[in-house]
């Protein structure tokens, strides 16, 4: 078993490694999926960001019986956050006061495996939830297609990891980032796609996390387009009511809807906020709807692929770890101007 020691430098105190933690991200990142041709002096400019916060941590591990830097990861608050990774936040109506952005994680490749990524994720977020004022945090990674010329054959990627430290993907939150690519001549802008997790259910008692954790389940599986998951997390008789619209009272009819909607929308939520109450019984999610309305609905105007946006609220009440009613409600009138 290795030596190791975790260094935790707040600030501007981890400026004094800013040489080891340059060369160590030129050497990570030179690997698939980022394939980085990095400079020191690039690298050394770019850690600036983090020294000058003051709300920032860079963690460093090294190899005692070595004596050397071997790892290294970084966190900020989105605030002092370099523009690129703040601005996409702000234009999905998120307030980057509140984020703390989780920088990079690099390793050297001989030492993964031993459980530091999840000690780097630890760390990082007892730093946040310190600070007192941070409610999600987020970070961003490479997106490469499946037939890359340079990616290995047995190159994993780390979704099933980050998902289980309760991460979730934003599909519509993405950002660019530009450098040069290994074996490239010019720098090119690669996709960058946002992950979250919030962290206000810490605080929650644990019939208010499970409600959260719940409703949560519930749009992620509307957003992967899979009822049948949906459906799982209700009661048997759960009430439904439609926007401005009836009510159903059964699983059966729920199916139903969710067949015609399907038929005339095309659907992705996304910026939620949810709220429970302190028994876990009523819990109430804002969120944002993007849509293109694909086909024509009986009494509605002529669908022809018009996209729209829509802020959306929805209530809930849950009896037995089920969902036994889901209230929705948006505004017509301002869908009716999108679509006209």
């Amino acid at each position: 078993m290795k030596k190791l020691e975790y260094l935790k430098l707040v600030g501007s105190h981890g400026r004094k490694y800013a040489e080891e933690l340059a060369a160590l991200r030129i050497k990570v990142f030179y690997e698939f999926p980022y394939l980085y041709e990095g400079s020191l002096d690039y690298e050394k400019k770019y850690l600036e960001t983090y020294f000058r916060a003051k709300n920032s941590l860079v963690i460093l591990v090294k190899d005692l019986e070595e004596n050397k830097i071997i790892g290294a990861s970084t966190g900020i608050w989105a605030k002092e956050g370099e523009v690129e990774f703040s601005q996409p936040f702000i234009k999905a109506g998120m307030d980057p006061a509140e984020i703390f952005y989780f920088g990079e994680s690099v390793l050297l490749n001989q030492y993964r495996g031993m459980g530091i990524g999840k000690t780097f994720f630890k760390i990082r977020e007892e730093f946040a939830y310190s600070l007192g004022f941070i409610k999600k945090l987020a970070f961003c990674a490479v997106v490469r297609p499946e037939s890359h010329p340079q990616k290995p054959q047995d190159y994993e990627p780390l979704n099933s990891f980050w998902e289980s430290r309760d991460f979730f993907m934003v599909p519509n939150l993405k950002t660019t980032y530009n450098w040069l690519d290994r074996g490239d001549t010019i720098k090119t802008d690669k996709v960058m796609q946002f992950w979250m997790k919030n962290i206000e259910e810490r605080s929650m008692t644990t019939n208010q996390t499970e409600t959260k954790k719940l409703i949560e389940n519930y749009y992620k599986a509307f957003n992967e387009k899979k009822v049948d998951k949906m459906v799982d997390l209700l009661s048997e008789d759960v009430i439904h009511d439609a926007n401005q619209g009836g009510r159903t009272t059964s699983k059966k009819e729920f199916v139903s809807f969710m067949k015609d909607m399907d038929l005339y929308y095309d659907e992705n939520l996304n910026n939620f906020s949810i709220l429970v109450s302190p028994d876990g019984l009523r819990a109430s999610a804002e969120f944002t709807c993007n849509g293109i309305y694909k086909k024509s609905s009986p009494g509605l105007p002529l669908a022809r692929g018009q996209n729209y946006v829509l802020p959306v609220g929805c209530f809930f009440e849950i009896k037995t770890g089920k969902i036994a009613r889901i209230t929705n409600y948006y505004n017509l009138q301002d869908w009716l101007k999108q679509v006209q």
